[in-house]
């Protein structure tokens, strides 16, 4: 239940927009457009929760012994501009962010590293939670669950 497809018709007969929804925690990195930052380093979204991502994201989930929270520090800290095309729209594509290479911390350094990174997590989500719920649900433009 990782993922739902919605197809929307936009326009008959013209084109059709995909969006996929996902229930999970995710880093978002642009496709094209705003992909690096004036040092050159990704643009990234953390997310959870239930949330929709269009054809525009690369979606990242962790695929190794590193936790998703590690992977999107190393990528905050990695320059990508080497693997960003386009003159005019700035693009990474799927075969250039798989040639990324990221550095990682050694095991004892990642250990301490994660417990960190939980403990940032859980305080980060109850300040948003808190921040939600004290707004008027007329202007929340994120979804509380």
């Amino acid at each position: 239940h990782e993922k739902d497809l919605i197809l929307t018709m936009v326009r008959p007969r013209l084109w059709i927009m995909l969006m996929i929804i996902i229930d999970g925690i995710r880093v978002l990195l642009g496709e094209d457009g705003s992909v690096i930052d004036e040092s050159g380093r990704p643009i990234l979204q953390y997310v959870w929760g239930k949330y929709w991502v269009n054809n525009h994201a690369h979606i990242l989930a962790a695929a190794s012994d590193y936790s998703l929270e590690a992977i999107y520090i190393a990528l905050q800290r990695t320059p990508i501009s080497h693997i960003v095309t386009g003159a005019v729209q700035r693009k990474i594509s799927q075969r250039n962010l798989n040639k990324l290479k990221l550095e990682m911390p050694d095991a004892k350094s990642l250990e301490y590293l994660q417990d960190i990174l939980q403990l940032i997590d859980v305080i980060a989500k109850k300040i948003v939670g808190l921040f939600l719920s004290a707004m008027p649900s007329s202007q929340a433009h994120v979804r509380r669950d």
